[in-house]
């Protein structure tokens, strides 16, 4: 049996033959695909991140174009075995994927069927494989469409929803590993920054590869004017996490800001086009960007279309809490009438009436840094995590 799309050209060579050798030695075949299979991968050539093609974990070749003028795509040589393939061409064993359970999910009208399909089938233990066989695809595919982030959503709430709360022991070391978090970001906002880089570093004694962890950390590192331990520190991060957009975001920043031009040109497009992604992917947009980005060479579309996700996402999480604000007066005025936009703009210092600027006012010496005991005392009661632990 096989699936195929209908803007493809088979050669003159039956395929009989072939594909009797190729299901010999695999359950489901096709003529290119990943031979691995990653969380939060949007297609089968992608990497996880999505910030391009996931070489040199792919295999086979296939063509594009018309018969006349296509062009050969090669990526490793088959036959070999893979855990993604690409559904231009699907062929197996009536009998095998009816055994199986196999089928299309409704759901999907068409992009990323053949994700689902090559993870059904992995998920029945059949074995999947890339074979040469000569076939022509007349387009390159429909990547990024409205169409296809419709299906994304879809196929992501059906193969990788939200990571469920712990429970039992588990629950207890995220708690205690929340609790930590909650903790930095408090003292990060009274300028605590070394406690709260203990409270990070603690995290990441238990968990090395934590992204929120390594990305307070890095903050902390930033606001004392350790700028270039704040960009080993999000470097660290993007190791473990490449597809965080926060971290990637944060290292540019300060590599921007060490003038550190190595490459810039090719960052910054890169940069874009990962941030472009996530967009359209409708992936979580990093905290930072709304501002961050405005340093960046990169088009003014990019930050308007960031910033507009950000408010949404304010909206959103106000949105139960609106009924109970009080609403703003407003100033009456008659149906039509257009009312005047005031802007006040509020300055530092004082100018006194003869328009000549005020003395500066000399800056009181900031009070000594907030220490553990002071904080506890403030907060009642006295152990500020699920676990009661020892104080930082």
């Amino acid at each position: 049996m096989v699936f195929c799309h209908d803007d493809v050209w088979l050669s003159e060579q039956p395929l009989v033959l072939p594909l009797t050798v190729a299901l010999e030695l695999f359950d489901l075949v096709g003529v290119a695909g990943d031979r691995r299979r990653l969380h939060g991968q949007q297609a089968w050539w992608l990497n996880a991140d999505g910030s391009g093609w996931d070489h040199p974990q792919l295999v086979g070749a296939l063509r594009h174009g018309r018969p006349e003028a296509a062009q050969l795509q090669t990526y490793c040589p088959s036959p070999a075995p893979a855990a993604l393939l690409d559904g231009v061409l699907l062929a197996g064993r009536a009998g095998v994927l009816r055994r199986a359970g196999l089928s299309f999910d409704p759901d999907l009208p068409f992009h990323l069927y053949d994700l689902d399909f090559c993870r059904s089938a992995e998920q029945a233990g059949l074995r999947l494989g890339v074979w040469p066989l000569d076939l022509i695809h007349a387009s390159g595919g429909e990547t990024f469409t409205p169409n296809w982030k419709a299906c994304l959503v879809l196929y992501r709430r059906k193969w990788e929803p939200p990571t469920p709360e712990p429970s039992g022991p588990a629950a207890l070391r995220w708690h205690h590993t929340q609790a930590l978090l909650d903790l930095g970001g408090l003292l990060m906002e009274v300028e605590g920054f070394d406690l709260a880089r203990a409270a990070f570093q603690r995290v990441l004694r238990q968990q090395p590869t934590h992204g929120t962890a390594l990305f307070g950390l890095g903050q902390c590192q930033e606001a004392s004017g350790d700028t270039e331990a704040a960009l080993a520190t999000y470097t660290r991060g993007l190791e473990y996490a490449p597809g965080d957009l926060n971290l990637l975001t944060m290292a540019e920043s300060m590599r921007l800001g060490l003038c550190l031009w190595d490459d810039h040109n090719g960052r910054m497009q890169r940069l874009a086009e990962r941030l472009q992604q996530g967009l359209d992917a409708g992936d979580p947009v990093p905290m930072a960007v709304p501002m961050r980005l405005l340093s960046f060479p990169l088009p003014l579309e990019l930050p308007r279309r960031l910033a507009a996700r950000h408010a949404a996402a304010i909206a959103a999480a106000m949105a139960p809490f609106a009924s109970a604000q009080p609403a703003a007066p407003r100033h009456p005025s008659s149906p039509g009438e257009e009312r005047p936009l005031r802007i006040g703009y509020l300055c530092r210092f004082p100018l006194p009436c003869d328009g000549r600027a005020a003395p500066r006012p000399v800056r009181p010496a900031r009070p000594p840094p907030l220490c553990a005991d002071r904080l506890h005392a403030r907060r009642q009661p006295r152990s500020l995590h699920p676990l009661g632990g020892p104080r930082l």
